[in-house]
């Protein structure tokens, strides 16, 4: 028999682990500050900033194992978004190292596949899906995800494609080119574009797989301002009654930090925020959990720009700088931390009573943000790393599991109590033909022979040699089996010696 055991109450702790926090913010920073920015590739550092601009946490994409890269000219590349359920960092960039000697954007998808990477709470960093066909000889600029395995992008000189990987890529719209921005919000998928009609999309309906899809213009940032908009980052509200838009003109032109506010399904521009200089802005979140909206952006000066932040109580809001790119770096991207769930360990069934020498498995219905560390122990010493480990019941006692993610622990213990098999003893048996043998067994509370009979002793009348089975059962329910042969002799040879004498 196979048990499979699942753990009940016992206690909980939480502890913290260097990685992303939550309500921080990240900056995509290229660059590491010993190599000038250039157009061949530069290296892609995520760092992490407290609302209030202390350096915390840091990831390098890699540059040698599945790397990724982006330029350094290209100021509309590098934009980051955060997975609606708050797991994953979602950038877009170039597969290749820092050996390439051309302009990236310039490259033939077929030289240098453009691809999307992730990063998740703890800093582990993946390069998720590649394309030789999508972005060919220009730049792919952002890339967003639904956190459930799917992934799109937007770029220079196509609209919206679909990298994979729940579907075949595809490309879901080309009306609406050089798209900037993507995101995924509300079941829904966002982009910027500042082109035509400047301003910010939604792409069909859902999050679509496939073309054709029909784009709608949610807001209409043509008009505002002087010269072209340039719209870049946006950032909505969950009611979506406010949306943030970084503009990357100059403030005497409308650049800055655009509010547009949405009344009765129109959506007008309130007011554009002053990054606090002669620059506007690239990327932009925002923090709506207080009364008033606390928002975040990078600004768009080509060297030492800088994270801001403002507390937005009106057009003459200020901004305060938290930090400023050093020399050979630069800030694209802007995106809040990935959210850690912390491991769990979720109650269900309590102990359990096993018999002796049956396999069983200590199994766990758990949650939390991945990876997911398992640490087993039990009596006579067990000990296993093993998500689901299997064993054989050979005494009672306590099994515990802790289980570890990056941002804290759970430890829950459950109880086996392990029952003696019955040791069965059988009686042999001769008989000759025709006759009857009787069978007994000891040591169980209950009997079934082989031949349906439930009793301790069977009367039987084989007329060959034959075997025969008893399994008997414990008054705790566990059994164990014996078996005997019967021997049928079916002739006598008798001999008898014979003597001489005198």
């Amino acid at each position: 028999m196979r048990y499979s055991l699942i753990l009940f109450s016992c206690l909980s702790n939480v502890l913290a682990f260097g990685q992303f926090t939550s309500g921080n913010l990240v900056v995509l920073q290229l660059g590491n500050g010993t190599l000038p920015l250039i157009n061949s590739g530069n290296h892609i550092l995520l760092r992490e900033f407290s609302p209030l601009g202390v350096s915390g946490f840091s990831v390098a994409v890699s540059t040698s194992l599945n790397p990724m890269v982006i330029g350094g000219s290209a100021l509309s590349e590098g934009a980051l978004s955060l997975t609606p359920n708050g797991k994953f960092l979602v950038f877009a960039g170039y597969a290749s190292d820092l050996t390439y000697t051309a302009s990236l954007s310039a490259a033939s998808s077929f030289a240098i596949n453009r691809s999307i990477g992730i990063v998740n709470v703890a800093g582990t960093y993946s390069r998720i899906v590649t394309s030789n066909a999508f972005y060919s000889g220009n730049s792919i600029r952002s890339a967003t995800s639904d956190g459930n395995n799917n992934y799109w992008a937007a770029g220079a000189n196509a609209g919206a494609n679909y990298f994979g990987t729940n579907a075949a890529v595809a490309t879901l719209q080309n009306s609406i080119t050089n798209t900037r921005n993507v995101i995924a919000f509300n079941g829904n998928l966002y982009l910027s574009t500042g082109s035509g009609n400047a301003g910010i999309y939604k792409v069909g309906n859902g999050f679509p797989l496939g073309p054709p899809q029909t784009c709608s213009l949610i807001i209409n940032t043509s008009g505002s301002g002087i010269n072209t908009s340039s719209p870049f980052a946006f950032y909505f509200n969950n009611a979506q009654t406010i949306c943030y838009v970084a503009d990357d003109r100059t403030p005497i032109n409308g650049g800055g930090i655009q509010k547009w506010v949405n009344a009765a399904g129109t959506w007008t521009l309130a007011y554009t925020l002053s990054t606090g200089g002669s620059f506007g802005a690239r990327a932009v979140v925002a923090d709506f959990s207080g009364n008033v909206p606390k928002v975040y952006a990078t600004t768009s000066e080509g060297s030492a720009n800088r994270l801001i932040a403002i507390l937005d109580q009106g057009v003459a809001s200020t901004a305060t700088a938290l930090a400023t790119a050093s020399p050979n770096t630069i800030f694209r991207g802007l995106a809040f931390a990935p959210y850690c769930e912390t491991a769990a360990i979720n109650n269900a069934l309590d102990s359990q009573t096993l018999c002796a020498a049956q396999a069983f498995t200590l199994e766990a219905p758990v949650s939390g943000t991945g990876p997911l560390t398992y640490s087993w122990s039990g009596p006579v010493g067990f000990s296993s790393s093993l998500q689901s480990p299997t064993l054989i019941a050979n005494t009672s006692g306590i099994f515990t599991l802790t289980l570890t993610n990056g941002c804290g622990l759970d430890v829950k213990s459950f109880s086996i109590t392990t029952n003696p098999v019955p040791l069965i003893s059988v009686n042999a048996a001769t008989i000759c033909p025709g006759g009857t043998a009787l069978l007994f067994a000891t040591g169980a509370n209950s009997y079934t022979w082989s031949n349906a009979t439930n009793a301790s002793s069977v009367a039987l009348s084989p007329t060959a040699t034959s075997v025969y089975t008893v399994t008997g059962t414990s008054q705790q329910g566990c059994d164990a089996s014996e078996t005997v042969t019967l021997l049928v002799i079916d002739s006598l040879n008798i001999s008898v010696n014979s003597e001489a004498f005198c």
